[in-house]
């Protein structure tokens, strides 16, 4: 199995999520698809460090006392 996730910022308040999957063992073609996303005015984005999907904070401040 090979996926493509590609995240772009086409405009200040938006946010694109195009994704493309491609198993010849799965599927009979490869598939692609998109999601796009507005911000609202009160969300608080984080930095995610995708091992264990914890934050760039959590994994800065392991291993030392709070």
């Amino acid at each position: 199995m090979h996926v493509i996730e590609r995240i772009t910022r086409p405009e200040h308040d938006k946010l694109r999520v195009d994704i493309t999957v491609d198993d010849p063992k799965t599927y009979t073609r490869t598939w692609s698809g998109f999601r796009e996303l507005e911000f609202e005015p009160n969300w608080h984005i984080t930095e995610m460090i995708c091992e264990d999907n914890i934050t760039f904070n959590d994994y800065k401040n392991q291993g030392k006392e709070q």
